[in-house]
Parts: structure tokens; C-alpha cells; sequence
């Protein structure tokens, strides 16, 4: 095999004039480079220059989740219940003039991962159970939040929010719940080594199958086509209905972290490799440390976040 060619230099690096903690999400939009860490939001334009927007969230760790509409960010704090300081809180921040925050909840145990569909409409977050097994809680957005939904804690007194739970606490085919992905009508996730599709929002399954050693790599490409990783370093892809299209070779490790381009042609890892979606062949390997990655609308740019360098995004031209 001829060796993968590599992009040693990126295109373009947005700095943050003020950097706190690593960026933990991403998004480009045709204009935009926005990056947010537990503390901080940075929005660029995509031609560069110093921030156009800056975003301070009060809180003093954990992890932050940009909605892909760039009008909420929803954050993870470790053990902040107002109940107890085992359970991990979960809120969503409005970006829209004042940060101000929307709504908040205790997830009953530690959260793994958040994830938010790209029309901002759906919200899943999933965990394990301090005293149980890995649950995960999905809400739909009431937009019309002049009139609040109630947020019920898993336990404890409630607090208002914008969003209405559709799920309380998941239950078989649900758990275990461990990667996820969203796109506006389904929900992927994968553990226990099963990989299960569902529609949004009734949560109905639309299938299951079998599959080793995937756990929390997973992804969803525009038209619902899956991709996901495995212990094995393998990339495994199958189509809308679950039927297996290819198999490929991740390079050059293992990876905890994929995405599809919106735009469906390639899929890039948090090891910085972009394959094609075709057939899983990688073509391009970014010459940067693991990183939070997004992808552009149009799939010419990827962004990259190095998580052991605050406040730094890199931008590549793939194409």
C-alpha cells in the first residue's frame, strides 16, 4: 500500500485572544468557525481574524456541546446535583445576546456523552446509573418557551426548561447507551455490542444488529447510512436499513470519535485520517495531534481542535 498522503500544514488557525480549557465541540457552518469549551464560546468568521462573538459560561469545569444551529450550548458538570454530588448536571445556554441558561438537570449517576441532532430540535444525553446499568434520556425543544415544559429531575425538586423529555428513563431496546449519533429523524447508538437505530421522535426501532467491539465510535451520514468503529481498529459501515456495505482499515489507531460530512463524501476520525465514504479507503491524513473535529457543509474544510492545545482551531483544505 503506497503511504497515505499527508497535510502537514493546516490552511488557516483561528486563536482565541483569551484561551481557557480545550475546545470540546465543533461546528463550521458556510460562514461561520464556532468552538466552545465548559467556560467559553469562540465564534470566528471562516476567513479568519480575531473572534466576532465571545461567549462566557459561569461554570469551572467539565464539557461543552454546541448546537449545530449556534444559538445554545449544552454543558456537563461533574457531580454538580443540587441533590447529590454523585449525580452529574446537565444544562443548556442560550448564545442569543446575554448567556443565560434555559434549563437543567441531574443526570443519576455519570454522563458519557451528549449529543444534538442538526436542526437543534432534539437533545440525547447518555450515561451509567450510579447504583445501575448505562441509561440515556432523549428531549425534544419547545420552542415556544413562553410557556416552560417541566424538566423533572431523576430524583429531587424540578426546574423549568425549554425542553420536554421524551424519554424518563430508557429501558430495553435502549440500554445499554454508550456512542450515539443523531440526525433529524433517527437516533444511533451503539454498546453492549449492538448497534441500534431508532426514529425520532417516537424512539421506535427501526433496527439492531450485531456488532463487536463497537462501543462508542459511531456516526450518521446524511442520508442515515452508519458508520462505526471498532476495538479491532476497523471502520464497519452499513446502510440505512443496517445492511453491511464495507469494511476498512483505520489509520493509524483506533479512534473514540467519527464524523460523516454533511455533505456525504468523506468521514474523518479524531485521529485525524479522512476516508472515503465509498469504501472506507483513507486519502488524507492531517499532520496534528487528536483533536475535536467538524466538517463543512460543502465537506472542502475540516476543523480541528487539538485537545491538549487551548484555544487553538485549526482549519484544512481537503478538497
Amino acid at each position: 500500500m503506497p503511504p497515505l498522503p499527508t497535510l502537514s500544514t493546516p490552511t488557516l488557525t483561528l486563536t482565541d485572544p483569551a484561551p481557557g480549557p480545550a475546545f470540546t465541540s465543533l461546528v463550521v457552518t458556510a460562514d461561520r468557525v464556532a468552538a466552545a469549551s465548559f467556560s467559553r464560546v469562540c465564534i470566528w468568521s471562516r476567513d479568519g481574524g480575531l473572534p466576532i462573538a465571545t461567549h462566557e459560561i459561569p461554570l469551572s469545569e467539565g464539557t461543552a456541546t454546541l448546537f449545530p444551529t449556534l444559538d445554545a450550548v449544552v454543558t456537563r458538570k461533574r457531580g454538580g446535583s443540587k441533590v447529590s454530588g454523585d449525580f452529574d448536571s446537565v444544562a443548556t445556554w442560550s448564545l442569543l445576546g446575554t448567556v443565560q441558561e434555559i434549563g437543567s438537570d441531574d443526570f443519576p449517576g455519570t454522563v458519557f456523552r451528549i449529543d444534538v441532532a442538526p436542526d437543534g430540535q432534539h437533545l440525547a444525553v447518555a450515561g451509567r446509573v450510579k447504583y445501575g446499568p448505562q441509561r440515556g434520556y432523549v428531549w425534544r425543544c419547545r420552542r415556544d418557551v413562553t410557556k416552560h415544559a417541566r424538566f423533572p429531575a431523576f430524583a429531587g425538586p424540578s426546574v423549568e426548561s425549554m425542553w420536554e423529555r421524551l424519554v424518563a428513563e430508557t429501558r430495553a431496546p435502549l440500554a445499554p447507551l454508550n456512542g450515539m449519533a443523531m440526525n433529524a429523524d433517527v437516533l444511533l447508538f451503539a454498546g453492549g455490542g449492538t448497534l441500534r437505530q431508532l426514529d425520532l421522535p417516537d424512539l421506535r426501532e427501526r433496527w439492531s444488529a450485531p456488532m463487536r467491539g463497537v462501543d462508542s465510535a459511531v456516526a450518521l451520514g446524511p442520508e442515515n447510512q452508519v458508520v462505526a468503529a471498532n476495538t479491532q481498529t476497523k471502520l464497519i459501515a452499513c446502510d440505512a436499513q443496517g445492511a453491511p456495505l464495507w469494511t476498512a482499515k483505520t489509520q493509524p489507531a483506533a479512534v473514540t470519535r467519527l464524523l460523516w460530512s454533511p455533505k456525504g463524501d468523506v468521514i474523518v476520525t479524531d485521529r485525524l485520517t479522512v476516508h472515503s465514504a465509498l469504501d472506507g479507503s483513507p486519502r488524507l491524513h492531517l499532520a496534528s495531534e487528536s483533536s475535536t473535529v467538524a466538517v463543512s457543509p460543502d465537506g472542502r474544510v475540516v476543523a480541528t481542535a487539538p485537545y491538549g492545545t487551548p484555544g487553538i482551531v485549526h482549519l484544512w483544505d481537503v478538497l
